[in-house]
């Protein structure tokens, strides 16, 4: 890999380390108890409403950014209009 990958990497693997050792511990905070002591049923099932989760927050976010991109080409719209909106929806 190049070294502008390797840096990427790195800074994905930086990322999800801080963001997941961070959710974890507030999950232990909100729920106790131990993760490692749920059945194989109950983490199955778990893990596949989150998945559900997960594909339903994507779909959107694939919806907000074409709304953005289309509010950036609306040549009925002034540029400054234009730019206003689409960051309406991005923030």
């Amino acid at each position: 890999m190049t070294p502008e990958q390797e840096e990427h990497l790195e800074s994905i693997k930086d990322s999800f380390e801080e963001d997941y050792d961070a959710k974890f511990r507030r999950g232990q905070a909100e729920h106790g108890g131990n993760l490692f002591e749920h059945s194989a049923s109950s983490l199955a099932e778990d893990s596949y409403n989150e998945a559900l989760d997960a594909v339903g927050y994507n779909l959107t976010l694939i919806d907000r950014l074409q709304q953005a991109i289309n509010t950036l080409e609306d040549d009925d719209l002034p540029p400054e209009e234009r730019v206003k909106q689409a960051l309406g929806i991005l923030k």
